[in-house]
């Protein structure tokens, strides 16, 4: 056992909480006004959280769905966001919602029903199901067992799901080969009218096929777009359904279209006004174009849209279609991932006319693009509000962190950032709190509480040097960070922070150990301003590293002398253990 690591955190733990509680802030007990009754919990940010799929409710409010790291394993995990961006408390009392369970588990796909209810498709437990909430977060017990319902069949999971006229829950998704489509009665039951066990499959190619989305039209019929392969050829492939399950020869005389020889997939489907299939398509290799093509309801290709049915052109330096959406005016908008520069990737979207042109009246030229610096956002899903705006969910992390959060923006309907949306920023959401520890704190003149300690990664294999702050009140102090938190991975090794102290101006400076050459550990330092930011003025992007010795250094703590220098306090790694300043 390392004894100099366990009396610093005994020391940090003692900074912050002193003896039993009291109701009264008497002379050695809990101060009531800190955290709660005087103890203050600090939560780390998510593993690596991403939201998959997108859907808004009549009250014009965001529900989000993907999955949560809680360290061994993913778990189904659900936001709820008002109209302004901020979450809403009413659905389970934060916005959040991650089911517990021992087994892996992720939701791909959601849908809302007329009444409110929010309908989740994925893995829970590591099966496939399809779960039902209540507008308040809570599981349904009307629909399945307490809410969960399993899937017909032994080879369909929920990729994608939609709601009928009749209120019916129906999905797509393979395990295997085959376009699988399953149909779920009101009550969560296999609604065997469908296919006659609940379920209908199809082959698409002569190898692997795999669906992406579902979409269903004004007559009823169930669409269903993916990737289908005929040899080393990957081909985009659609698939039309009777409402009985059966195939539709009235689409292209089989049921199905596949784009011949085209190396394409589609990940995307709408549909518009005239029943036409609109996919956003990306290209299994070579072309960085954003990609639209569009069917005929009789299931060809529609030759008065672009060129022979596809529309193609770059977004930036590059960009691709992930998800595609048809406007009240019958606009089709494409939203996908590109280059946002400095290495992170940005949410990249564009609007067609009817005919398949740009609309020049969206963006710039028809297209725009939303990044920020410091952050890189991955599009997964996409759709449209009442009034047009387009709302984008993804995975979304800070430049050399590796943690991911729930991404979320909005943006207007003419490309434009949205300022009543979180100030037209990307909203990050972290939902399974990882774990860690604090070695040292520092009181600042206002009141406010730096610390300095470690966080775990998602599998408690690696942890990471980590600074934090909290309010007077002794809540995660947001002005300096995500969750009151500032995160620095090493990328050679873990990390971690061991002292921490305040400036004459107020810059919070940390310092602790990144493994270096050989393992040694070296001495790290990093500065923050007070909001959080590091300082430009110190070091490279607010850090130093030095190994004064070949066998490195333990590093114990830190003083600021009257000039603002750094004292680093420590030990010289090795047998002898000398002690250093």
């Amino acid at each position: 056992m390392d004894l100099r690591r366990l009396a610093a955190t005994a020391a940090a733990a003692a900074a912050l909480t002193m003896s039993s509680p009291a109701a009264t802030a008497a002379p050695g007990g809990l101060d009531p006004a800190f955290g709660n009754a005087g103890i203050a919990r600090i939560q780390g940010p998510a593993g690596a959280d991403a939201a998959i799929a997108v859907a808004i409710d009549a009250q014009g409010r965001v529900v989000t769905v993907g999955y949560a790291d809680n360290g061994s394993y993913n778990a189904v995990a659900i936001t709820r966001h008002r109209a302004d961006g901020t979450l809403d408390p009413t659905f389970n009392g934060t916005g959040t919602r991650v089911l517990t369970g021992t087994l892996t588990g992720t939701a791909y796909a959601v849908a809302i029903d007329a009444a409110g209810r929010i309908l989740v498709g994925g893995i829970h437990q590591a099966a496939p199901v399809v779960i039902r909430l209540l507008a308040d977060g809570s599981n349904d017990p009307a629909y399945g067992t307490g809410g969960i319902a399993p899937a017909p069949g032994t080879n369909i999971y929920p990729q994608a799901i939609a709601i009928d006229a009749a209120g019916r829950a129906v999905f797509t998704g393979s395990i295997t080969n085959g376009y699988n489509v399953a149909r779920l009665n009101a009550d969560g039951t296999p609604d065997n009218t469908f296919g006659g066990a609940g379920f209908a499959t199809t082959n698409m190619g002569t190898g692997e096929d795999y669906p992406y989305a579902i979409a269903i039209d004004s007559a009823g019929r169930i669409l269903v777009a993916g990737l289908a392969r005929n040899g080393a050829t990957y081909e985009a492939a659609v698939a039309r359904f009777l409402p009985d399950g059966t195939l539709d020869a009235a689409f292209n005389g089989t049921g199905k279209y596949l784009t011949p020889a085209a190396n394409e997939m589609a990940l995307g489907l709408a549909v518009d006004s005239a029943d036409r299939p609109v996919l956003a398509i990306v290209p299994v290799s070579g072309d960085a174009s954003m990609i639209a093509r569009r069917l005929t309801a009789a299931g060809v290709a529609d030759g008065t849209f672009g060129t022979g049915g596809r529309a193609s052109f770059p977004v930036g330096t590059s960009g691709s279609s992930r998800a595609v959406s048809v406007d009240s005016a019958g606009r089709i908008v494409l939203a996908g991932t590109g280059a946002g520069g400095n290495n992170n990737n940005a949410l990249v979207m564009a609007r067609l006319l009817a005919n398949g042109a740009l609309d020049p009246s969206f963006g710039t030229g028809g297209k725009a693009i939303a990044a920020e610096a410091g952050k890189s956002f991955i599009c997964n899903a996409m759709t449209l509000d009442r009034a047009g705006r387009l709302v984008a969910v993804g995975r979304i992390n800070r430049t050399n962190e590796q943690n991911t959060d729930f991404g979320l923006i909005r943006r207007l309907a003419d490309g434009g950032a949205d300022a009543a949306f979180a100030g037209g920023q990307f909203v990050a959401t972290g939902l399974a709190l990882i774990g860690g520890s604090i070695a040292a704190v520092a009181p600042q003149a206002d009141g406010k509480v730096a610390f300095a300690g470690v966080l775990y990664d998602g599998g408690f294999t690696y942890y990471h040097f980590m600074v934090g702050r909290l309010g007077a009140d002794g809540a995660p102090d947001e002005t300096f960070g995500p969750m009151g938190l500032r995160v620095t991975p090493f990328p050679t090794d873990s990390s971690q922070a061991t002292g921490v102290a305040i400036d004459s101006v107020g810059r919070i400076v940390a310092v602790g150990e990144a493994r270096g050459e050989g393992d040694a550990p070296a001495v790290a330092v990093r500065r923050y301003l007070p909001d959080g930011t590091p300082d430009p003025g110190f070091g490279t992007d607010g850090l130093v590293t030095h190994l004064p010795t070949p066998g490195g250094i333990y590093v114990q703590g830190v003083a600021i002398d009257l000039l603002d220098r750094i004292v680093v306090v420590g030990a010289k790694s090795g047998p002898s253990q000398d002690m250093l300043v």
